[in-house]
C-alpha cells in the first residue's frame, strides 16, 4: 500500500497461493488421493478513502478491480480418469473474471475502539470455463481491547453469504444421467451463510514491525447443498510500515 494523502491509500495484492485437499473415494487405486495446485492469484488494485474522520470516529470506503491473473486451467490426477485431468472449482488459483471489490465502514476512535464494515466483491461476465463464481458479501462487528502501547486483543464477529456459481465447466463433468462425480464438481453446491466469532492479538514488535495471530470458529452454516463444513480458521499476519 501507498499513503498518497491523509485520506487516500492506494494498495496492490499478489497473492502466491499453494493449496492441497485429501480425498477419499469408492474408485479403486484412488482410496485416499491428495490434490494440489499453486501459483500466481488474481492481482487485486484498490483505493481506500476516509471521506470523514475527525479524534472520535472515522468513516471509510474503498473499491478496486480484481484481474484474472490467477489459473482456471489447473490439472492432477482424479478418480473421474488416469491421468491428469481438469481440477475443480476449489482447487483453482483465480476466478478468470474481472471481479470488484468493494467495502464501506465505520470507526470508533475513542475509549471503546469499535469498527462495522460491510464488503462485497461483485463477479462480472463469465470466464472462458462458462461459468461465473458466486458474489460474496460480508458484514463484520470488531472490537478492542487495548492492552498497552504495544499490544492490543481484539474480539468480533462476521456474517457471510456468497451466490453459488452461475455456469458450469463441462469439463469437470461427466456422462450420463449424474452428471457431477463429485459435489465439488456441481455449481449448485457452492455458497451459503455463514456466521463466525473470532479474536486475536496485534503486537508492535518495533517501530517496524507489526504481527497479529488470529482465529475463528463458525457458529452457524446454512449451506447450499451438501458441501464440507468449515471447521475453524487460523492465521498470522507480519507488516511493517515504512
Amino acid at each position: 500500500g501507498y499513503q498518497l494523502q491523509h485520506d487516500f491509500k492506494l494498495a496492490l495484492q499478489i497473492p502466491l497461493i499453494r493449496q492441497e485437499t485429501d480425498h477419499i473415494s469408492v474408485v479403486p487405486g484412488y482410496d485416499e488421493f491428495l490434490i494440489s495446485s499453486e501459483g500466481l492469484g488474481d492481482v487485486v488494485v484498490t483505493g481506500h478513502y476516509e471521506y470523514l474522520s475527525n479524534e472520535q470516529y472515522s468513516v471509510w470506503v474503498s473499491g478496486g478491480i480484481s484481474f484474472p491473473t490467477g489459473s482456471i486451467d489447473e490439472q492432477g490426477d482424479t478418480p473421474r480418469a488416469a491421468g491428469d485431468q481438469q481440477l475443480p472449482y476449489t482447487m483453482q488459483l483465480g476466478s478468470g473474471t474481472f471481479d470488484l471489490p468493494l467495502e464501506i465502514g465505520y470507526r470508533n476512535k475513542g475509549d471503546y475502539p469499535f469498527s462495522v464494515s460491510l464488503s462485497a466483491r461483485i463477479r462480472t461476465g463469465s470466464n472462458d470455463r462458462d461459468y461465473r463464481l458466486g458474489n460474496n458479501y460480508e458484514l463484520n462487528g470488531k472490537y478492542n481491547f487495548v492492552l498497552n502501547e504495544t499490544s492490543t486483543l481484539f474480539t468480533g464477529a462476521e456474517i457471510s453469504y456468497a451466490d453459488s456459481i452461475h455456469g458450469q465447466d463441462d469439463e469437470i463433468t461427466v456422462g450420463g444421467a449424474f452428471p457431477y462425480p463429485a459435489g465439488i464438481t456441481n455449481p449448485d453446491l457452492y455458497g451459503g451463510t455463514k456466521v463466525r466469532l473470532y479474536a486475536g492479538l496485534n503486537y508492535t514488535a518495533t517501530d517496524w514491525l507489526n504481527i497479529q495471530i488470529n482465529g475463528s470458529k463458525p457458529v452457524y452454516q446454512n449451506l447450499n447443498g451438501p458441501q464440507p463444513k468449515e471447521l475453524w480458521r487460523f492465521g498470522f499476519q507480519l507488516s511493517t510500515l515504512f
